[in-house]
């Protein structure tokens, strides 16, 4: 049996490259054993000078974790005049499945939830990329009931990244654990009791008088409250005082992060922050010092490099500059425009450890999806009107590509899903035509159908056509408040005579279960693939009892066959829509129009 040497880890006040917090030393007699443990920490850097091994705060726990399972000896040796830095450390703590197991959960989680619960535990600053349908709020609310008890958390802060998700998630709350939740800014009404949510002053306010919501412990928001700024005075770096924007709200919960009231913060729909100069991500990165930090997303985030460091800025792992981190991982040319990716690597062994990923596939026996597309041939006044605004279009492309207007084709795309929202004296669609013979198979059946379509007008033209046949549909857009969206789905979910639920793929494609529909049917489609697949899992997730059909409706030599293609093949024009990269965009109107 190896004889291996004592490991001494020191702390130590100084601050290097590495870590902007305060710095572990590792040192040890040669051992290769113990030599490849510490190269497995994403983040060290070698010191030749005091022959040690640099690793920032974080990595301390996996160090030791990794010391114990090769039964090694370590030391932790406080320097003495940082000792009341230290003082109060919690002991290192490893959870264990044993732990998940005896845990009292108000529903039996699956054994890969637990799993997720076991990672969450054991990674207080992490991210959770399960696949959309996997229960990600499952995992991350059993995980807090369990460490409020462990650790003595007062509260827990959950951000939504949409506006919508707030009452999703009081009710995911209800459902999973016995504890409650409160919606910042929440008032009732004294007439009629009814529920409204105020303004970002009461949500302040809240904040202000927290000892009274002592009976709640999750507080939800939603990233337009984190962003809210008010002019006013702070010190600089050098102590001068400044007059400029302050992220009022996002500084309070930092305050109260710092004064122990709140323990943790969650934040959902994480890649809404992936824009490094956005107001959401730079309120988020001001609320660094909460103990936990847990981001979660079903939408990959890693797709470019730029997209990964506010992630990795927020979770405390990576302190360098933004212009050093897109050096290390961008070739640019003299103008500072990226033009490849490097090092992807590396980049990839720095995210692993925080975040966890499964797919639906690897996890859960769930029915299939099946995806047609049925293929519709315009005809009469809407085939007419059409290839007017077609040469519309074509005559005017000149000026529209020196404008880079992407808004002058919205004509086109609205037509072919119903031209009735352009022109009120057109009142037949192919489209929604092909949505009458499917409802007409489906509801003496039972079964239920989603409607999506990437715009408002479009939905309620289709709304106001299905009320006046005598259907009662659920409606989802932009304008619909927190709680009459909250009821939509309440009534698609469990109302048998609610038989379709309509919504935006903005609106409705995210953060909702919708798994009463077996049939999903996409009337235009969104220009990226992430988004439609997003929008897809509100059916096809856990719960889903049956196989789920997903039809995307495309009308036959019609712009409907170009954007179908871009979002299945050309991720190079999908990205360049999504990112607004207008340098393509000649390109596009030549690929979308040269028919």
């Amino acid at each position: 049996m190896e004889l291996l040497p004592i490991v001494n880890i020191d702390i130590n006040k100084s601050k290097r490259l590495i870590t902007n917090k305060y710095s572990y030393y590792v040192s040890f007699n040669y051992n290769k054993t113990i030599l490849d443990i510490v190269k497995k920490l994403e983040i060290r850097s070698y010191l030749p000078e005091s022959k040690c091994w640099e690793i920032p705060e974080r990595e301390l726990n996996s160090l030791c974790l990794l010391l114990d399972e090769i039964n090694c000896s370590y030391i932790l040796n406080d320097d003495k005049d940082n000792l009341d830095l230290f003082a109060n450390k919690e002991p290192l703590v490893r959870y264990d499945q044993s732990f998940v197991n005896s845990l009292d959960f108000k529903v039996k989680p699956y054994d890969f939830q637990k799993e997720g619960i076991l990672f969450l535990l054991n990674q207080p600053n992490a991210l959770l990329a399960d696949e959309q349908g996997l229960g990600k709020s499952m995992q991350v609310l059993n995980s807090l009931v369990a460490l409020k008890k462990d650790k003595n958390l007062k509260h827990v802060l959950i951000i939504v990244g949409y506006n919508s998700l707030k009452l999703n998630w009081l009710k995911e709350i209800n459902k999973f654990t016995n504890l409650k939740g409160h919606i910042l800014g929440t008032r009732y009404s004294k007439r009629t009791g009814n529920m409204r949510i105020g303004s970002v002053q009461d949500r302040l306010d809240d904040l202000d008088n927290l000892d009274n919501l002592d009976d709640y412990f999750f507080l939800i928001t939603n990233v337009e409250t984190i962003r809210y700024t008010k002019v006013g005075q702070y010190l600089d770096k050098i102590g001068r005082k400044r007059t400029g924007k302050l992220f009022v709200f996002a500084n309070k919960i930092n305050s109260l992060c710092n004064e122990g009231k709140i323990g943790g913060i969650v934040f959902d729909e994480f890649q809404v922050c992936k824009n490094l100069k956005s107001s959401q991500t730079k309120a988020l990165l001001k609320m660094k010092d909460s103990p936990i930090k847990i981001a979660a997303t079903g939408t990959p985030i890693m797709n470019k490099p730029g997209d990964c460091y506010p992630l990795l800025k927020w979770l405390d792992h990576d302190t360098e500059s933004y212009f050093e981190f897109s050096n290390n991982y961008c070739d640019k040319d003299d103008y500072g425009n990226i033009l490849s990716y490097k090092n992807l690597d590396n980049l990839n062994s720095r995210i692993k450890p925080l975040m966890l990923r499964r797919l639906k596939e690897d996890v859960l026996d769930l029915p299939d999806k099946i995806f047609i597309n049925d293929y519709l041939d315009l005809e009469g006044k809407q085939l007419e009107f059409y290839n007017k605004i077609k040469m519309n279009i074509r005559s005017n492309l000149s000026i529209i590509k020196s404008k880079n207007d992407l808004m002058s084709i919205l004509a086109a795309r609205q037509c072919t899903s119903h031209p009735y929202v352009l022109d009120n004296t057109i009142e037949k669609s192919i489209k929604f035509e092909r949505i009458i013979q499917l409802l007409e198979e489906l509801i003496p059946n039972g079964r239920k159908l989603i409607i999506f379509s990437s715009f408002a007008r479009v939905i309620k033209c289709y709304y106001d056509s299905l009320v006046k046949l005598g259907l009662r549909p659920a409606m989802i857009i932009g304008e619909v408040n927190d709680i009459d969206r909250s009821n939509e789905v309440d009534r698609f979910q469990n109302d048998p005579n609610c038989k379709v639920i309509l919504g935006t793929i903005g609106a409705m494609g995210t953060g909702l279960t919708l798994t009463a529909a077996s049939t999903v049917v996409f009337v235009d489609e969104p220009w990226n693939r992430a988004l439609k697949d997003q929008a897809c899992d509100r059916a096809h997730r856990i719960g889903a009892k049956e196989n789920v059909i997903i039809r995307t409706l495309i009308c036959h030599n019609t712009i409907d066959e170009r954007i179908h293609k871009i979002v299945l093949d050309k991720g190079d024009l999908a990205d360049m829509i999504v990112d607004g990269k207008i340098k393509q965009f000649n390109k596009l109107m030549d690929y979308l129009f040269d028919f």
